[in-house]
Parts: C-alpha cells; structure tokens; sequence
C-alpha cells in the first residue's frame, strides 16, 4: 500500500513538472500563462514536501544538507519521548491502577470456571484423566511412595502431635467430664437393676460372714445377719451408691470436683512426663510403620482403586457426584458476594503491587525494543506504520500548490 501511494505522489510531481514546461512555449497566451502558474507553483509545493518527508529519515539525494535525516540523528531524543509517551501518558500508573481496580476480575473468572465445569469437554478430560490415574500399577506407585512414608512416620513425634490435637487442658478438662458423665450414668444404670442390688447383697454377707472376730462379736454378727437378706442389704447399698453417684453427677459438687482434680493429676503426670512420650511416639512409630510395611496398606488401596474404577466407569462417582457437588459449589460461590468482593481485593491489591514495583520496567521494555534494531530497520517500521499518510502530503502539497498558483497567477495577471 506504502509503495503504491509512493508511486501516486511520484506521478503528481512529474504531472507539474511535465505541464510547467508544457506550457512554457505558450506564454504568450493568457490561458498557458496561467496554466504555467498553476503548474510551476504545484511544482515547487511537491518538491518541497518531498524534500520535507524525506529529510525525515534520510539525506535527500544523498546530500547531508543541515538538519536532514532527522530520524537517525535524533534517535536518542524520539526514544526517550516514546518511552516517555507510553509509560507516563499511554500507560501511566495511575490510570491503570484506577481500571483494575473497576473491573470484576472475581465475577469474571467465576463466570469462566462455572462455564469451564459445566462443560462435555471438562467432565470428559476429568475422567479420562482420572481413569489414567486409577490405571497405573499401583504396586509400583506404592513401592516407590513407601520409603518417603515410612521415613515420614518414623521422622514425626506423633505423641506430641495428638497431645497438641486433644487441645490443651481445657481440652482435657471437657474431655474428662464427659468421660466422667458418661461412667457415672452408664454405673447408675447398673446399679439401679435388681441383679445388682441381689449380686451387692450376697457380695456383703458374704464379706460380713468371713470377718475374723471374737466369740462375741461374732455371734452378735452372725445374729443380726439372720434378720436381714441379701435383698434388704443389697437395697441399703443401692441406695448410699446412688446418691453418691448423684452427688458426682452435680457441676461442682466437691465430690466432682475431687475425683476430676484427681484424674487432671493423672493426666498431667502422664503426659507431662517427656520419658512417657517418648515411649508413646516409640510404640506409635513402631505400630504405623509395621502397618505400613505390611500387606494390608497395598491390598486396601487395590480395593479402593477397583471400586473407584467401577463407580467412575458407570458415571456413578463422577458424573452423579462430584461433577454436581463442584458446580453447586461453584454456583454458591458465585452468589456470596463478601467472598467475591474479598476476592476482587485480594487480586486487585495483589496485581496493583505487581503494577507498582514492575511499571518502571515499560519504559525500559520499549527502549530495550527500540535499542535492538539499527536505524535502516527503524527507519523501514516507521515509513511501513505511517508512509502511507507521509506520501499523500507530497501529493496535497502538489495539489494545494497547483490551486494556490492559478490564485496567485490570476491574482498577478490581472495587477500587471
């Protein structure tokens, strides 16, 4: 396009100059005069803008007249002020940090995941990815994962770890109450049944009958046995255990309170004690890594693997499942509007810090670009993005110059 608007502007050049001196054997002739004007002054308009169009980039006919060829000797200058342009102008700071901030990134990459979920082509690469998985061998999958695991069991203090897990002492505390709850309801229960009663009134004559006493005591003992039965004893004791078990059962009753404050003495010299941890990470370590090296892990995950296959194969697992869970959760997600706003935030805040500590480096990019190509190069970019317009104002120029010269030559024939 360049080449043939070149072509048109050189045509318009030799146009003038072929009816300047066309004319010029006619002059006595006002018509030719005029003509002549016109032509002359189209002339001298064209040669001059190209003159002007070529000092831009090059030494017209090759002559280093002064301030010509403007593009390679002021290189350094139009680098700067086009790296100025689009960095503080184009794309300065401000006005990008204040689009970011408008646009609704969350919405968007929401709407683009929902669309991504639903879609055949999603579920049919998620299963097929899925099954290639589930059908690699597994043994040597496990043979190869198994050192990091036993090397990961035996490096971890798991005593520790479930101490942490159970929550401190107060942890405990609740821990231990309800433990305490649940034994004193379960002993009530029990104590309650006439089994119970009967088993704890034989339990005490017997006990009773095999004190050792003197002649006395003992026939006075054995007197007052033959008025009570194992049922009416059994009641008594019933009865003191009942209420004592109640008395446990009631929030800070000092019964409670003593028997937690003793269980809380015992877990506290059990668990504080480092020589008791150590060995209940020893015996853990020792009982994981046994498990683990052993048969049952491979066969379980064989099972697993075989079930998982079959439920995927017949759309059970996925498509019934999980393909639904995930876009019902996608969907849900996109209706929480705090969540989206929080997520607007975040990669606004977080593309806002990339912007400031990276936006000096646009400057550099564009000279970086500029610098890496010779002036004959930059001299070809600049004609092929903006040659087409440059020719056409050596056209204009011839043009304009032919009007302005029948104007000025009429102007003048008429004065003379």
């Amino acid at each position: 396009m360049e080449s043939k608007t070149r072509r048109i502007a050189g045509i318009s050049l030799f146009i003038m100059g072929a009816g300047f001196i066309a004319m010029l054997p006619f002059q006595k002739y006002a018509a030719a005069r005029l003509l002549a004007g016109a032509f002359e002054a189209g002339l001298v308009g064209g040669l001059a803008d190209w003159f002007a169009v070529t000092a831009l980039f090059r030494h017209p006919l090759g002559i280093p007249i002064p301030h010509t060829a403007l593009l390679p000797r002021n290189r350094e200058k139009m680098t700067q002020a086009l790296v100025t342009i689009v960095q503080n102008n184009l794309l300065n700071k401000e006005s990008l940090v204040d689009k970011l901030r408008e646009l609704e990134v969350a919405e968007r990459l929401m709407s683009a995941a929902r669309k991504g979920l639903a879609s055949a082509r999603f579920k049919d690469m998620a299963k097929a990815w899925v099954l290639s998985l589930l059908s690699r061998p597994l043994d040597k999958v496990w043979n190869g994962a198994l050192p990091h695991i036993s090397r990961f069991i035996r490096s971890r203090n798991w005593a520790d770890g479930l101490l942490e897990l159970a929550g401190g002492e107060p942890a405990a505390r609740q821990a231990t109450e309800k433990l305490l709850d649940m034994a004193v309801d379960k002993g009530t229960r029990w104590v309650v049944t006439d089994d119970a009663r009967r088993m704890m009134g034989r339990l005490a004559i017997t006990a009773i009958g095999s004190l050792k006493m003197n002649g006395l005591m003992q026939f006075a003992v054995n007197a007052a046995l033959n008025y009570f039965d194992e049922d009416q004893i059994g009641g008594a004791i019933q009865l003191a255990l009942v209420t004592k078990l109640r008395e446990i059962s009631l929030e800070g009753h000092p019964t409670r309170e003593s028997i937690l404050a003793s269980l809380k003495k015992e877990w506290d010299a059990q668990t504080k004690s480092p020589e008791n941890r150590e060995k209940w990470n020893a015996k853990l370590q020792e009982l994981l890594g046994n498990w683990v090296d052993g048969e049952k892990p491979l066969a379980f995950l064989e099972e697993l693997r075989t079930k998982l296959h079959d439920q995927i194969e017949s759309g059970e697992l996925l498509e019934n499942r999980v393909f639904p869970f995930v876009e019902e959760t996608a969907e849900e997600l996109s209706r929480n509007d705090r969540l989206l706003a929080t997520v607007n935030s975040f990669l606004q805040d977080m593309t806002v810090r990339f912007l400031e500590a990276n936006h000096s480096r646009i400057g550099g990019l564009v000279r970086e670009n500029i610098e890496k190509m010779d002036n004959d190069t930059l001299i070809a970019l600049v004609e092929d993005k903006a040659g087409k317009d440059l020719q056409w104002i050596r056209v204009n120029g011839a043009v304009c110059g032919f009007f302005l010269g029948l104007v000025f030559t009429t102007v003048r024939m008429l004065l003379g």
